[in-house]
């Protein structure tokens, strides 16, 4: 994956953990956590934890990119 397209993947990524956890602070803050199904807050959960799996595995693609172009570059930090 190109290096512009693994940002990319990553900020979409981002912006959907933030979307759950923006309808996670909406149910919490109106109080109707009791009102939804148990089957929907495990599948909400379980697409968060999909896409932080996603970027985690973005994100130690990128570090070994960068650890490629820093032995190419001979840059030390």
């Amino acid at each position: 994956m190109e290096d512009m397209d693994r940002y990319s993947e990553m900020s979409n990524q981002i912006a959907g953990v933030e979307t759950f956890f923006d309808v996670f602070q909406v149910i919490a803050k109106h109080d109707l956590l009791g009102e939804v199904k148990n089957t929907s807050i495990s599948y909400l959960l379980s697409e968060v934890g999909e896409r932080l799996e996603t970027i985690k595995k973005l994100n130690e693609e990128s570090y070994g990119r960068l650890q490629e172009l820093k032995k190419l570059t001979g840059v030390t930090n």
